[in-house]
């Protein structure tokens, strides 16, 4: 049998303010974790050259990565957004952080439809009959610099296609094409 030993109202107040402490320190954890898991993860592609760091404050470079045309430039997928102490946003990725700074980077997907678009890829790309892009879907290969008009935009997960003015579908991605003022 376990004997109870009396405390002071001191002592007691000493006890509520280390649980209270604990559960202070543990709640910022439990935060992050469920911000984490509702984020919803998208591409972004470098502009210019970039550097990729192992924290949010920037002292530390994990790695460089060179300017490249818009089609063979760097992409990253972001899985979190932090900001650092001076309050500026940072992108999560699998290598580090990275700059949000809209000079550096842009998502990999368009986010609205223009009125036409030009393929930029030097293979080309293809139309497709149906939304899921698959060999079994493909309609016409499209060659580079070919001009074709934007019905539409639709969103499939974190992906972005276009619906042209013939209902078959092309992807939205601005290393692939570009939009025509």
């Amino acid at each position: 049998m376990r004997v109870r030993q009396e405390q002071s109202p001191h002592q007691v107040q000493v006890a509520k303010q280390q649980r209270l402490n604990q559960v202070r320190r543990n709640q910022p954890q439990r935060l992050n974790l469920l911000r984490l898991k509702s984020f919803k993860q998208f591409k972004v592609y470098a502009k210019t050259g970039i550097r990729v760091y192992k924290g949010v404050d920037f002292k530390h470079v994990v790695k460089s990565y060179a300017k490249h045309s818009r089609t063979n430039a760097k992409t990253f997928i972001v899985t979190g957004k932090a900001y650092s102490k001076n309050g500026a946003l940072r992108y999560k990725t699998a290598a580090g952080y990275i700059t949000a700074n809209s000079k550096y980077v842009a998502n990999l997907y368009y986010q609205t439809a223009p009125k036409k678009v030009t393929v930029l890829a030097k293979a080309g790309t293809y139309e497709y009959t149906k939304p899921t892009f698959s060999k079994a879907n493909r309609s016409t290969h499209l060659k580079k610099g070919t001009i074709v008009k934007v019905k539409k935009l639709v969103k499939q997960g974190s992906l972005s296609k276009f619906v042209l003015t013939n209902g078959h579908y092309l992807t939205a991605n601005k290393k692939l094409i570009i939009a025509q003022p």
